[in-house]
């Protein structure tokens, strides 16, 4: 189970770093970079992400002008109170006006965090209608 999580885990940080470099060769007019409010939470004693513990960060995200496609991530140092790291798919993160298809949130045993998403923009912050 920690292997499997270990490898979404760097599958997803692959993604979200390659993806940019793969948009801006073909035309750097395709792709700009947006920055967001998200809410990272922290961890609680037994594991379970806790909103309490948490901080705000920026979501800095590549969009794709011409499919409304992003991939972006945010960093911040929360608390953990585990005792040891953590690896979260697709955890409940929303940011307005993006509809997260894929997502993971890992929180290492000092409270440093990263969380990566990929999806696309929704219009009017509708979570119901993607572009």
């Amino acid at each position: 189970m920690k292997r499997t999580m270990k490898w979404a885990c760097i599958l997803m940080l692959l993604v979200a770093v390659a993806t940019p470099a793969f948009a801006s060769r073909k035309s750097k007019s395709k792709c700009y970079t947006a920055c967001y409010d998200v809410y990272l939470p922290g961890v609680d004693r037994w594991g379970c992400l806790d909103w309490c513990k948490g901080r705000c960060a920026d979501f800095k995200a590549c969009i794709n002008v011409c499919t409304g496609e992003f991939t972006g991530s945010a960093s911040s140092c929360v608390e953990n109170c585990s005792g040891c790291k953590q690896c979260y798919r697709n955890p409940c993160i929303s940011i307005c006006g993006l509809w997260i298809r894929c997502s993971t949130y890992d929180v290492k045993k000092n409270g440093k965090c990263c969380y990566t998403a990929s999806g696309c923009v929704v219009e009017n912050g509708d979570s119901e209608n993607p572009v």
